[in-house]
C-alpha cells in the first residue's frame, strides 16, 4: 500500500486527493473486517457456539467451510492454491 502512495501518479496529487484515498481504504478495510466478523460468528451459531467458546477445531472447520466445503456456495479458494475462485466475495 506503502508504494501505492508513492507512485508518480500519487505524489503528484495535492493533500485533498490523499485524504479522499485514505478514507476510502480505510472505509473499505472496516467493511471487510466485519464481513469476516459476521462470517465468522454466524459460523459459530450454526455449529452452537459464541466466540467465548471458540476452539482450534472450529477455526479448521471454518477454513474447511470457506474453502472447500461443497456444501458453501460461495467458498473460495485457499491462499496460495492453484484453483478458480471468486474474487469478489471478500476471500
Amino acid at each position: 500500500m506503502n508504494a501505492f502512495f508513492t507512485t508518480n501518479p500519487m505524489t503528484s496529487r495535492g493533500p485533498d486527493t490523499w485524504r479522499k484515498y485514505a478514507y476510502a481504504l480505510g472505509l473499505w478495510l472496516w467493511l471487510w473486517l466485519w464481513l469476516w466478523l459476521w462470517l465468522w460468528l454466524s459460523f459459530l451459531a450454526v455449529r452452537g457456539r459464541d466466540w467465548q467458546q471458540a476452539v482450534a477445531a472450529d477455526v479448521e472447520a471454518f477454513k474447511f467451510w470457506r474453502t472447500a466445503d461443497p456444501a458453501n456456495p460461495h467458498r473460495c479458494w485457499a491462499a496460495g492454491s492453484r484453483g478458480p475462485g471468486p474474487a469478489h466475495d471478500g476471500c
